[in-house]
């Protein structure tokens, strides 16, 4: 242990790895992991024993440390209030005073009081930073423990500023030693919990080669920190890696701990929970009955610890066919963790998942329906507070620890939906308050901090905007770097993106987590008349008669639910995503085919897989906003042929959204700030101007596209040649439209043959790319827009003349409404089901733009330059922006040399779709 205080005695801090391991378990269904040493456990209800009534701090001291020696936390609580108002009263013990305090703050954690422990904590930090200066191992020591408060309260964000905090100044004091391997072990239990193990797993291996340091003996922080590194592979299902490190952790336990003690119970615990996860549920069953029992023995029955080896054991026992226990140990375990954590912990509305589960296997539908719909509930506060905070990938991260309570809500609504619509409704929600939910997060905090940043945020926005440059130049002009420096240089700026990204997240986390969730009243509210949302969705089907965990999951699935303002909601099932998506792969070579006369065939069966399915959901509507899942993004629905033959685009008005909420947009759009910007036919670099990097060969088509818009839309001004640079288009400030005409391209984007895709020439709008990502920190990075200049070697600190999705993200687009990327697969980019294509689309509505038209494939320079003009004409006559898109491409489907979906379905527009006025300035 080490100590806060300057003496011997209970009133120390005790760094345990894992403190609130029993928190760490999201994304486990059955067996849950505990990863630390005896914590966030409390003595059963009954009244505390009676204890002394010492009259002096040794006293104390004394009595407390037997207490917690035996785990009875809670009946310590009363004699650290003595022994805090005795340290007030006497000045001789003012230096105490703050080890008293943390030491407080521990146990009442430790007694499963986790808003009563904040308190002292942070009277204990600013007394001890009083004393020492922020950088002391005793004001490390105490931000641990806050930190781990902090976690157990439900909220990440915070815990991890602490127990990183705490670690940045054990790195300065306390190189090398325990204390520092502690932290570590702390701050990545929390990585785990919140899904983040790549930054989880180097912290652990740190830490346990400390704790392993020749001359070192064997200690229990060792034992919890082995427990920590095990429950990530765990996690990962990697169930083979896990089972050593437990082992080891148990056999450390029981050499340290005598029997009976709650830490070798743990390790026990933990050890079975891989046995039952591993299929050998004999074997688990009694070493969890034995846990239990020790547990009993302990007076530690009613512990946090105890309710999830009930749990545990529940599922267990079900497994078996026992029934009866199964459901009594759930509710066990469900009524210690409401009791102790309150009805909206995450811990609460896990074990309300599990019990969800059971109710499935026990084929009772409303009572599975009952606990499932509060767990979705909490799972949703839960996320909003989380997802308030933090960089993009930490968000990213902890979606995919909620993944799995959608996966179960959507699987449980297969199996009962047709016997109570209510299972509709709850997985329909689920799906809406969660796909794009990262993309809303960023959108949310870039507006919010653009609106309100102080002279230091800005400082730092403008250092994420020029790290993120930085990034992106090394990563698509490598030229000059060893591959061994550029990945090391990748690296490092991706990790000052990532950690301004966390810095300037946090500003504007209040007013984010204020904000309530989007029912399906409020997409109901939000759609204008007869228009209908068709909202798809990829899932994996979850079999809960199953302890092997990985068959637990089975194949994916596609579904679907439609929204309309008149109509009842609407699921349907669309089936095993593989014969869908082997559809998807051999229809989409055949639009890149100008030639191809298979387009309608193969069309054909996409359209019969996708949209036939839903026709009776839609039929009627004047418009359909399509939000996709996973590939489907990448999809032009309009080019499906359908059951008449004809092309969709000829029956259906229809544009796409990233999430149904998308809809809630429309009515908060912001006033345009400048005049509309249109970029033409810049002057790239000449072919030889950087030997070995990209060239660029001129569009004529888009000078002559550049000049038509200025003549339909008379407040545009027109940029092009060599004024046509990154400088010129980072400078604008919610022009009303951004449009482009150039080349654009994405690196490591494949082609129908697995090549790169792209193929350089004049007649099209994309070149091939010379790079490929080896080391790919942002995807945003991969997706580029060619502009003047592009193709020389730029000097030190210069732009490069691609300006990037990354990049893109920086731009103040508020009060734009229509951003049109009129070059290649600027609509493409890398796809990730749930939540929507990291590329342009993503980038420039982070910007803030309400509306963008983009491109799926590479497209014919001369055909998208009549195509764009006519679009323009279109919204020139009062269209509305996806309705002139179909008009034009109605026009083009017309000309024979044009009607292939080569030439007209590349573009697809994205978000708002009402008519908007050119305005004149």
């Amino acid at each position: 242990m080490s100590r806060v205080a300057p003496r011997a005695g209970v009133f120390a801090v005790h760094r345990r790895p894992g403190v609130a391991a029993s928190a760490a378990i999201a994304g486990v269904v059955f067996a849950v992991i505990t990863t630390g040493s005896p914590v966030v456990r409390a003595q059963p209800q009954a009244a505390p024993q009676a204890a002394p009534a010492p009259r002096t701090l040794e006293q104390l001291s004394d009595e407390i440390n037997k207490l917690r020696a035996a785990g009875r936390f809670r009946d310590a609580v009363p004699l650290y209030e003595q022994a805090v108002a005795l340290a007030e009263k006497d000045p001789a013990s003012a230096a105490q005073l703050p080890g008293i305090l943390s030491g407080q703050g521990l146990n009442l954690f430790q007694a499963g009081q986790f808003a009563a422990a904040l308190q002292p904590l942070q009277r204990a930090l600013e007394h001890q930073e009083r004393a020492t200066g922020r950088e002391s191992a005793q004001v490390a020591s105490i931000l641990t423990v806050l930190g781990n408060v902090r976690r157990g309260l439900g909220d990440p964000a915070e815990a991890e500023r602490s127990l990183a905090g705490a670690v940045a100044i054990y790195e300065k004091v306390a190189a090398g030693q325990p204390a520092l391997a502690g932290a570590q072990a702390n701050l990545a239990s929390l990585y785990v919990a919140m899904g983040d193990y790549s930054r989880a797993q180097p912290l652990f291996e740190k830490a346990i080669a400390v704790y392993k340091a020749p001359g070192r003996e064997p200690t229990i922080a060792l034992a919890g920190t082995l427990s920590g590194l095990a429950q990530l592979h765990q996690n990962q299902g990697n169930l083979t890696a896990a089972r050593p490190l437990l082992e080891e952790s148990l056999a450390v336990r029981e050499r340290v701990r005598p029997a009976g003690h709650p830490d070798r119970t743990t390790g026990m615990v933990q050890l079975a929970a891989n046995l039952q996860e591993s299929g050998d549920l004999a074997a688990a069953d009694a070493m969890y009955e034995k846990a239990l029992a020790e547990y009993g023995t302990a007076k530690l029955q009613d512990s946090l610890d105890a309710a999830t080896v009930s749990i545990n054991r529940a599922m267990l026992r079900l497994l078996l066919g026992d029934r009866a226990t199964a459901e009594s140990l759930y509710h066990r375990g469900l009524g210690i963790r409401e009791t102790m954590l309150g009805a909206s912990h995450p811990l609460t509305g896990e074990a309300l998942q599990r019990l969800a589960v059971f109710y499935q296997v026990a084929a009772d539908g409303p009572k599975a329906l009952a606990a499932m719909s509060r767990s979705v509930a909490i799972a949703e506060r839960g996320l909003g507070l989380t997802i308030a905070s933090g960089s993009e990938a930490q968000k990213i991260s902890y979606m995919r620890t909620v993944q799995e309570n959608t996966d179960i809500a959507l699987s449980m609504r297969l199996e009962f939906g047709n016997e109570n619509p209510e299972w509709t409704t709850l997985a329909a929600t689920a799906i809406l308050q969660r796909k794009g939910r990262v993309l809303d997060a960023v959108v949310n905090s870039t507006a919010l901090l653009r609106a309100n940043l102080a002279e230091a945020d800005r400082a730092s926005f403008d250092a994420l905007a020029k790290a993120r440059s930085s990034l992106a130049q090394v990563v698509l002009n490598p030229a000059g770097l060893a591959p061994a420096a550029r990945d090391a240089r990748i690296a490092e700026l991706g990790a000052e993106t990532d950690r301004l990204e966390r810095e300037l997240a946090g500003k504007s986390a209040a007013a984010r987590a204020e904000l309530s969730p989007t029912t399906l009243a409020d997409v109901r509210a939000g759609l204008p008349a007869g228009h209908a949302v068709v909202e798809y969705v990829k899932y994996l089907p979850f079999d809960p008669r199953t302890a092997d965990r990985a068959r637990r999951f089975g194949a994916p699935r596609y579904a679907a639910f439609v929204v309309r303002a008149d109509k009842e909601l609407a699921w349907i099932e669309l089936g095993d995503a593989a014969p869908i998506e082997a559809a998807i792969n051999t229809w989409r070579p055949t639009l890149r085919a100008a030639r191809d006369t298979t387009v309608r065939t193969t069309g054909r069966a996409v359209y019969d897989l996708l949209v036939q399915p839903i026709e009776a959901a839609i039929a009627g509507a004047v418009h359909v906003y399509v939000v996709p899942d996973d590939v489907l993004n990448l999809l032009p629905f309009a080019a499906m042929t359908a059951a008449d033959g004809r092309y969709l685009v000829e029956r259906l008005s229809l544009s796409y959204l990233a999430s149904s909420r998308d809809v809630l947009r429309f009515a908060a759009t912001a006033a345009p700030q400048a005049t509309a910007l249109v970029i033409a036919a810049p002057q790239f670099a000449s072919a030889t101007a950087a030997p070995g990097a990209m060239s660029f060969s001129p569009l004529p088509g888009t000078a002559r596209e550049g000049n038509a818009i200025a003549k339909l839309v008379p407040s545009a001004k027109v940029i092009s040649g060599a004024a046509a640079t990154e400088a010129a288009v980072k400078a604008v400030h919610g022009p009303e439209v951004l449009h482009f005409a150039t080349h654009a391209f994405v690196v490591g984007a494949t082609d129908a043959k697995g090549g790169v895709a792209g193929a350089r020439g004049g007649d099209d709008r994309g070149l091939t790319p010379v790079v490929r990502i080896t080391n790919d920190p942002a995807p945003l990075a991969r997706a580029a827009i060619a502009l003047a200049g592009a193709g020389a070697a730029p000097a030190a600190g210069a732009e490069d003349g691609l300006l990037t999705a990354l990049e893109a993200a920086n731009l103040d687009l508020r009060g734009t409404r229509l951003v049109v990327l009129s070059a290649c697969e600027t609509g493409l980019g890398e796809v990730r089901a749930g939540d929507g294509v990291y590329g342009f689309r993503r980038a420039l509505t982070i910007a803030g733009a309400a509306t963008q038209v983009l491109t799926l494939w590479k497209v014919d320079d001369a055909g998208t330059a009549d195509l764009v003009t006519g679009y323009y004409q279109g919204l020139s006559k009062g269209e509305g922006r996806a309705a002139a898109l179909r008009s034009a491409q109605l026009q083009t489907l017309k000309r024979a040399d044009r009607s292939h979906p080569y030439y007209w379905s590349a573009l697809v527009v994205a978000g708002n779709t009402a008519p908007m006025s050119f305005e004149r300035r």
